[in-house]
């Protein structure tokens, strides 16, 4: 567990004696403290941190409405390399209030343990500052010699304090940094009260972060930025915030002012605005802008469209379908349509040639049942949409043939989409002849003696072409010269090495 010594003094003068207890505060989980625990990121430092490794790197004290009981936020960071953690917790000056108000522990001697002291507690209160409520003493040095030599033996109380909700804010375990610097700015919203934390760290780092309540007494902790202040990595020595709402961030390199957001970043839906749960940001109807009233209700009613995509893929080869939230705490879940015009969706799972990954799906060796339409869904917070629709078509070289032509009056206005005016004349068969004629594509000679894919009215074309010009075999002398003719010209024309077709086809 992170565990400092916490103390109250008096405000002390010249050649005046001072007063002093100490009570253990600690940063950690619940949990009996003489077990190892390695249950959550957590609990990972009770009993393998020795308490004299610890530092209490920085306090920032959050005034309420309530000006007597503040909200003590404490920064705590392991000095040992071998275990870089940080963690914040925050406590209750009433809880501070009642352990200094507590029994103090006693030692009999070097060899013995501290235990809790039974005996009698002179009076003035050893901890108490002079003041009119112990007495008439106007300094400590008033004080009788039996509280100044009970304040000697006795610094400890028995009672530590807690962290609130006796567990950490936000803790973090084996990063490449150390929080060095702490603030806190408090944001009034509609729908409740926000304490945003800003951290610096070690490495020239700023976190943004904030903790929300769940059910069960619960808590989440939600990082919303991560900036790179400082280029050269300089430890963050200094942070204050500004009437203006600018925060200022200080180390040796300079001083550095940013923003307290950036509500453009989250998007252009209501969904991804709402859903990003910056206490700064709201969404006005239009776009994602400053300030927040509410997370909940603003975005009641309002869909988020999904976007449209159309993929082609040759049997065989390989594809990824990719769907990347704005949002890094959100859940991605892919499903297929089941068949045309069909409502009902399989969720897209791990097989033989499909490899589901965190932000897409990996189709290595494409077949015609992967053919169809999928959807990328996705959660966050309880809210579910589709962020993206594909329609992938699987194009078999040997047999000509494409799977998954449904047709669907979202992918028949491909006029309105040049990017795509090609696959789309490729998912329609009946066009397929013209589409790869254009791209300069001969198919085999078999193919074209029988048929092969060039469309009825190319074939009539194409005879009547010939007769005009006298080339069919039942011709005269002239027809057979141009027969001839014609046949030179096809032997010259097949000397001529053949055009591949582009990939694209």
């Amino acid at each position: 567990s992170l565990m400092e010594s916490l103390k109250q003094i008096c405000l002390c003068h010249r050649k005046q004696l001072c007063s002093l207890v100490l009570s253990q505060i600690y940063c950690r989980s619940s949990g009996n403290m003489g077990q190892k625990c390695a249950y959550s990121r957590a609990n990972i430092w009770l009993n393998v941190v020795a308490v004299n490794t610890v530092k209490k790197k920085d306090i920032f004290i959050l005034h309420g409405k309530d000006k007597k009981n503040p909200l003590i936020y404490g920064l705590f960071t392991t000095s040992s390399d071998i275990l870089n953690g940080s963690a914040v917790c925050v406590y209750r000056m009433e809880d501070v209030v009642r352990a200094f108000k507590g029994n103090f522990l006693h030692k009999e001697g070097p060899q013995y343990k501290w235990a809790e002291f039974t005996g009698k507690v002179p009076y003035p209160r050893p901890g108490t500052c002079p003041s009119s409520t112990y007495g008439s003493y106007s300094s400590t040095r008033e004080y009788p010699d039996d509280v100044i030599f009970f304040s000697r033996t006795h610094p400890l109380l028995q009672e530590n304090v807690l962290p609130l909700g006796e567990r950490p804010l936000l803790v973090r375990v084996g990063a490449h940094y150390k929080f060095s610097k702490l603030l806190v700015d408090r944001v009034e919203a509609v729908d409740g009260t926000y304490d945003v934390l800003f951290i610096g760290t070690d490495s020239g780092l700023v976190l943004k972060a904030i903790h929300l309540p769940r059910e069960h007494g619960q808590s989440q902790e939600v990082t919303l930025e991560q900036l790179q202040v400082f280029q050269h990595k300089s430890p963050v020595t200094a942070m204050t915030l500004s009437k203006k709402k600018w925060l200022f961030v200080g180390s040796r390199e300079g001083v550095s002012q940013l923003g307290l957001y950036q509500c453009e970043l989250y998007g252009q839906a209501c969904a991804e605005c709402c859903l990003a749960r910056d206490p700064y940001c709201t969404w006005d109807g239009h776009a994602c802008s400053p300030y927040m009233p509410t997370v909940l209700t603003e975005c009641s009613g309002l869909q988020v469209e999904a976007e449209q995509r159309v993929m082609m893929v040759a049997e065989g080869n390989s594809t990824y379908l990719e769907c990347l939230p704005r949002s890094r705490h959100a859940a991605v879940t892919w499903y297929k349509q089941a068949g045309e015009n069909s409502p009902e969706l399989n969720q897209v799972v791990t097989g033989d040639q499909l490899v589901v990954i965190e932000r897409g799906v990996l189709i290595r060796r494409a077949e015609l049942s992967h053919g169809g339409v999928y959807h990328c869904q996705v959660e966050e917070h309880g809210y579910h949409w589709t962020a993206v629709t594909v329609r992938l078509a699987v194009w078999s070289p040997s047999a000509n043939r494409l799977l998954a032509s449904w047709s669907s009056p979202s992918y028949q206005s491909a006029g309105t989409q040049p990017w795509y005016e090609d696959v789309m004349a490729l998912i329609h068969p009946g066009n397929l002849g013209q589409h790869c004629k254009a791209l300069g594509y001969r198919p085999p000679r078999n193919q074209r003696r029988h048929g092969g894919i060039m469309p009825a009215p190319l074939k009539e074309k194409e005879r009547g072409e010939r007769h005009k010009h006298g080339g069919g075999r039942g011709g005269g002398g002239g027809g057979g010269g141009g027969g001839g003719g014609g046949r030179a010209a096809g032997r010259k024309s097949r000397s001529k090495p053949q055009q591949r077709a582009p990939r694209s086809a």
